[in-house]
């Protein structure tokens, strides 16, 4: 099975549609996170929500992306045994955050490598991170 074929599978899942966060563990092995704007009513679905409370306290939905994307580093993700972090936002731009809390915005994404679902699952070797660009 093919890269696209094998991502395509994910989709009904949540993966592979922006914006999502990677958390990378060490060179070439990633693990993705789906970010969604409205409630997870499907529990085939995995990932975070965005609510709508959150999006009223900051200034766009990009800073509030960025602001879960620190929530998730401190919350669930603090302490554990990745490198950083990567919340996606398109094809072409990435807000970095590394183990210290450090952040930086990047024109270029994760990408390549063996790609990971929250649950462990091999979603595909090689190729970018994404199916679907809006």
């Amino acid at each position: 099975m093919d890269n696209e074929t094998n991502m395509n599978r994910f989709l009904q899942r949540g993966y592979g549609m922006f914006p999502y966060i990677v958390m990378r563990f060490r060179g070439g092995i990633y693990k993705q996170i789906p970010i969604y704007r409205e409630s997870i009513e499907d529990m085939r679905l995995e990932g975070l929500q965005v609510w709508l409370d959150w999006e009223l306290r900051f200034p766009s939905y990009k800073k509030t992306c960025q602001r879960q994307a620190e929530l998730f580093l401190v919350g669930y993700a603090e302490g554990g045994p990745f490198l950083d972090i990567c919340m996606v936002f398109n094809s072409s731009e990435g807000y970095y955050i590394n183990r210290k809390g450090e952040t930086k915005t990047r024109k270029t994404i994760p990408s390549g490598g063996k790609l990971y679902t929250m649950s462990n699952e091999l979603i595909q070797e090689g190729g970018k991170h994404y199916v679907l660009e809006y």
